[in-house]
């Protein structure tokens, strides 16, 4: 046997473990498996784009956000787009200085910033709102004398325009306009209360049913505000108005028989003379809101008065008229209407009281102790709750002497409530 020489066997063992090496590479198949482990991360890479892709969705999502904040400056303002829906030009319980207010409405479709704006009246008042006042649409910004609530009767104010200057809101005639570069956006016009509803304490409010720049120029699409609010005024300020009930106002001539009625006579008072101290009270119970202007006043004698000027009573209320209008002289009444008592007297005797109007006669009272009526110096003589209508009160005995002092003086109770004749706090007449 021939012997194989040392260095091939060792050649041929280098190539055996070459093989190996060889094997382990095709056994690095392996690596052709982490190969797929490659993919995996190409499946992370494809999951990384999809999550930069999600986040340049997330980007292009902020987008028309960022837009839908843009406001409309106050000059781009649309004419038309802003509405002045409430005004408070006489609060009660906070002084005109600090607690007039209005509110404006955006009836618009994108968000306005004010700042800018001219808000004016139709003679000298002119202020330009220096500040940011952002309004969204369908929604109120109320604008205010003074943002303080401890001062202002309670008003949440988005701005306070006293920073700007000088500006009032008249109790009689004025005006209220919106201008911007453009023109007037919006007005109003208001009168003393002949049209437009004129109540202290009760903001001035238009009916939502009217809600636009056109309608909100009529007075007869206003009313005065019902709910209380803040210190106890009236408004809705910041928030959608009261619903306005339809006022009927009529006018002298068209007052029907027995809708206004005599219910209290002061016709001796001991607290002021009779000049000064005569008055009568009368009560509205009819439905509407009546204007006495132009109705007739007087006796079956020779005594008549014409009511002159505007004079309206509410559906409910009473109004007192009387010789005199001054506290100091007339027994502290408060007198809603002063005639001269030369053309009037009340007799201390008998005499009638009679409302006429073109038509003919709307309630009368002819009064005398021998009727029944009571006769009682330094006391009215008062209708009793119950039979306050204009066939009743022709009755003496449906009349009482008034037990109520008035301001410690004369006893009465003049534009309020009589009291019960038959109760037996007033004794029986």
């Amino acid at each position: 046997m021939r012997r194989v020489p040392t260095f091939l066997v060792l050649m041929s063992l280098g190539a055996c473990n070459g093989d190996k090496q060889d094997d382990t590479d095709i056994t690095g198949d392996t690596d052709v498996t982490t190969d797929t482990d490659a993919d995996t991360d190409a499946d992370a890479d494809a999951d990384a784009d999809a999550d930069a892709d999600a986040d340049s969705d997330a980007d292009t999502d902020t987008a028309p956000t960022g837009d839908t904040s843009t406001e409309v400056p106050a000059d781009s303002i649309p004419l038309g787009s802003l509405v002045i829906t409430e005004v408070m030009r006489e609060p009660n319980v906070a002084s005109e200085k600090n607690g007039e207010w209005f509110e404006i409405y955006n009836a618009g479709k994108t968000q306005v910033d004010l700042q800018g704006l001219v808000v004016r009246d139709g003679k000298l008042d002119s202020i330009t709102l220096s500040g940011s006042v952002l309004v969204a649409p369908g929604t109120y910004a109320v604008l205010a004398s003074n943002a303080d609530t401890g001062l202002n009767g309670g008003v949440t104010a988005d701005y306070d325009y006293s920073i700007d200057g000088a500006f009032f809101l008249g109790n009689g005639d004025d005006e209220l306009i919106l201008e911007n570069a453009k023109g007037i956006i919006d007005e109003i016009a208001f009168d003393n209360g002949l049209v437009w509803p004129d109540v202290a304490g009760e903001s001035m409010s238009l009916d939502p049913k009217f809600r636009d720049a056109v309608g909100n120029d009529s007075g007869t699409n206003w009313c005065s505000a019902t709910s209380v609010f803040g210190g106890g005024d009236r408004g809705t300020p910041g928030a959608d108005n009261d619903i306005c009930k339809r006022i009927i106002k009529v006018p002298a001539d068209n007052i029907g028989v027995g809708d206004l009625v005599i219910n209290e006579v002061m016709r001796e008072p001991t607290a002021a003379t009779e000049d000064d101290g005569e008055w009568f009270e009368l009560v509205n119970v009819s439905a509407n809101t009546l204007d006495l202007d132009g109705l007739q006043i007087r006796d079956n004698g020779t005594d008549t008065i014409t009511i002159t000027g505007t004079l309206q009573i509410k559906a409910g209320a009473y109004l007192v008229l009387g010789a005199s209008d001054d506290t100091k002289l007339n027994g502290d009444v408060p007198v809603d209407y002063a005639y001269d008592r030369a053309d009037l007297e009340l007799g201390n005797g008998a005499d009638e009281l009679v409302l006429q109007n073109s038509n003919g006669v709307v309630d009368e009272v002819s009064f005398s102790v021998a009727l029944g009526f009571p006769d009682t110096a330094g006391a009215s003589m008062s209708l009793s709750t119950g039979f306050t209508d204009a066939t009743s009160n022709d009755t003496g005995g449906n009349w009482c002497q008034s037990q109520t002092p008035i301001n410690g003086n004369d006893l009465g109770t003049p534009g309020a409530e009589n009291l019960d004749c038959f109760s037996k706090d007033t004794g029986t007449p």
